[in-house]
């Protein structure tokens, strides 16, 4: 009986640990497009629209880096020539 309880205990931390991983893991992305935005809402709705479909992919950290400050960067070139 204490091997069962021991194996439930240390089974629901690793769960408890992997979920709590994944979502300071969001927390950081989302917060990182944030930063990217410079308080302007339609470049935010842009990136947020594009971190849904690329979510999907699991880019490594530099690799999301990269892909999302190369968005932000066309996103202000395309808004600067439409204006």
């Amino acid at each position: 009986m204490v091997y069962v309880i021991i194996t439930m205990t240390t089974l629901s931390a690793l769960l408890f640990h992997f979920f709590l991983h994944r979502m300071i893991k969001r927390w950081v992305e989302q917060d990182y497009i944030r930063s990217l935005c410079n308080d302007c809402e339609d470049k935010l709705r842009f990136l947020m629209a594009e971190y849904a479909t690329v979510s999907g992919r699991r880019l490594k950290h530099p690799k999301f880096e990269l892909h999302f400050s190369e968005l932000a960067v066309r996103y202000d070139t395309q808004k600067s020539n439409n204006q």
